[in-house]
């Protein structure tokens, strides 16, 4: 798969959210239109769907740039923990490690190597997006890396990192939206179907089955 780099998706969402704005803009002239007319109650609705398409989009591209930031990421921190492999973990080494990861991708990173169970997080922040939410990368114990017990460091290579919270990486995240709105329109069509069924199920029942869904849970009581 052709990840593309941080400042590239920065990029995409910069443009999706001036896609956004315009479109937004433009209903928003339309509403103030005190004679609708079938034109405009069509351009009406056709930017509002392209609204809907955008911010999903717009999600879509929040996993991306997480899934590319954690990708340049791994790398950079491999290489720099393996300087102090087996070394003492105190605030001046955090400091170093911090500016050399910072000065390499532009991300401002804190191995916090908070304990949950078996793995620990590391904690990153996009120079340009401050404040927000850090993404978090997990890393093992039992393998030896990272920090361990005795308060000593010890390089990732090999480890995986995990990116905690977000979504794999979309390719293309316009075809991706327009799925999503198909799978949601039909979801929707089912769920009506369902609903007239269950309805129509209601009507036939007598006083003391009158549950929509009884027929569904208690199939051998109507035998």
């Amino acid at each position: 798969m052709n990840i593309k780099s941080y400042a590239e998706v920065r990029e995409q969402q910069r443009k999706n959210r001036a896609a956004i704005d315009a479109a937004q803009e433009r209903l928003d002239a339309l509403s103030e239109n005190q004679r609708p007319t079938l034109n405009v109650t069509a351009e009406y609705e056709n930017l509002d769907r392209e609204i809907t398409r955008l911010q999903i989009v717009g999600q879509i591209l929040q996993d991306n740039a997480a899934q590319a930031m954690a990708a340049e990421l791994r790398p950079a921190l491999a290489d720099v923990l393996r300087q102090y492999d087996g070394k003492p973990y105190g605030p001046k080494t955090a400091d170093k490690i911090r500016a050399a990861l910072q000065e390499r991708t532009g991300f401002v990173v804190w191995l916090s190597w908070n304990r949950y169970g078996d793995y620990c997080l590391i904690k990153a922040r996009p120079y340009d997006m401050w404040p927000c939410e850090p993404i978090e990368l997990e890393t093992t114990y039992d393998a030896g890396r990272g920090l361990t017990a005795d308060n000593r460091l010890h390089n990732v290579d090999g480890d995986p990192l995990k990116l905690r919270w977000h979504r794999p990486y979309v390719e293309n995240p316009d075809e991706r939206a327009a799925r999503i709105l198909a799978a949601f329109r039909e979801t929707q069509e089912t769920a009506a179907v369902l609903e007239q069924k269950h309805n129509a199920l209601r009507d036939l029942l007598p006083a003391s089955m009158d549950c929509p869904y009884y027929a569904r849970w208690n199939k051998t009581s109507l035998i």
